[in-house]
């Protein structure tokens, strides 16, 4: 098809979308949000805000050392994350009287608090520094 036949077409194409959009039924109206989505959102943006920083130390590290220990704190940090959201929900939980929700969210942060973090061992060591050096490993 030449270029002129296509542009016509998509004129076409447009002119009639144009038309017909009034036929086309509003959107609702978002909902406002809840103060546990209000409370949620202010967080997620706060904690964000801080990765974005965390993010921008670990592209200025100018050696491994620093790298590894920002890496750490970016953890640490969406670990945290993952704990304050959780808490936020028991709040909001314990306001509603929801006490299974309550219990169950406990329970979870508990976890998450006292979980270690997985350590590798030493073959699983070995095998990241050989893929670094450029060897194989057959795992």
């Amino acid at each position: 098809m030449s270029q002129i036949r296509i542009a016509v077409l998509y004129l076409a194409i447009l002119a009639t979308s144009v038309l017909f959009a009034s036929d086309v039924a509003p959107r609702p109206e978002a909902r406002p949000l809840t103060p546990q989505q209000q409370e949620l959102a202010t967080l997620l943006e706060a904690r964000a805000a801080t990765l974005e920083t965390l993010r921008a130390q670990l592209a200025a590290a100018t050696d491994q050392a620093t790298a590894l220990a920002t890496l750490r704190t970016i953890e640490d940090h969406k670990s945290g994350t993952e704990v304050e959201i959780l808490r936020l929900q028991k709040r909001h939980a314990e306001r509603a009287g929801d006490l299974a929700a309550v219990a169950a969210l406990e329970v979870a942060i508990e976890r998450l608090l006292t979980t270690p973090a997985p350590v590798g061992t030493e073959a699983a060591r070995e095998a990241s520094r050989q893929r670094r050096a450029g060897g194989r490993t057959h795992d």
